[in-house]
């Protein structure tokens, strides 16, 4: 999304606004420039002008770009909800007020990374993501986006459960490829999902007691290693078409 310069920009304006989150757009006749935060509170959220918006929107907005103090450079649920309304790529870099992390985007445009080897990013890279992008790619269905904040399961959210017939999955019994599964471990809640790719073999990627781990990568397994856990099999409904 941006240069080498702009990133190294928008790291050393992060720092420089540390505790407070720092915001900047990006739009295709205007480039990339900051705006103010108008959020009551600066340190543990962003908000932009209707002004600001309004004025981008005209630039052809490409991008929000914002800082999250002390916290990972992944999406929280307010982010993901202001992605989805927008409809246009998102970036965060994390900062500590001395060092600035690399700038992770999702949303619109961006490419996504090869279903198996991914790090863990939650929200961006989790293993929701992995269906959504494994439905879309090999089974051409379309999925929805579900903004959750990280641990949702614990936090009174049951997402899993409450939209897989909204999103037009059926349950089964035993499971084909192409199948979703649903999982519960250690939660009052199914808090996994899987595909079910055949040979007895599951693809997932299993989240990490961090929101951000690259070293916990996305693979396939043999199912019998999660059986205990599994709760439920679903297929969507158009592939019994």
């Amino acid at each position: 999304m941006l240069t080498t310069e702009q990133t190294q920009y928008v790291k050393d304006e992060s720092i420089k606004a540390y505790p407070h989150e720092i915001i900047f757009l990006l739009t295709e006749s205007k480039g990339l420039y900051k705006v103010s935060n108008i959020a009551d509170d600066t340190t543990k959220e962003f908000r932009v002008s209707t002004t600001d918006m309004q004025q981008a929107l005209t630039e052809n907005l490409l991008a929000v770009i914002h800082s999250h103090p002390d916290f990972e450079p992944c999406p929280s649920e307010a982010d993901m909800h202001s992605q989805v309304a927008l409809d246009v790529t998102y970036g965060i870099c994390a900062t500590d007020g001395i060092n600035a992390t690399n700038i992770n985007y999702w949303g619109g445009g961006i490419e996504k990374a090869p279903l198996l080897g991914r790090g863990f990013i939650h929200g961006i890279q989790d293993c929701y993501s992995l269906i959504k992008d494994y439905y879309e790619s090999e089974l051409n269905i379309e999925l929805n986006e579900f903004p959750r904040s990280w641990e949702w399961w614990n936090n009174g959210q049951d997402l899993y459960s409450l939209n897989v017939e909204k999103e037009g999955f059926i349950r089964v019994y035993e499971p084909e490829i192409g199948d979703m599964i649903f999982m519960q471990i250690r939660s009052t809640v199914p808090n996994h999902g899987a595909v079910y790719v055949g040979n007895d073999l599951i693809m997932h990627h299993i989240t990490s007691t961090k929101a951000v781990d690259e070293t916990r990568i996305s693979t396939q397994e043999p199912i019998f290693r999660y059986q205990n856990f599994i709760t439920h099999y679903y297929r969507h409904k158009s592939m019994f078409e």
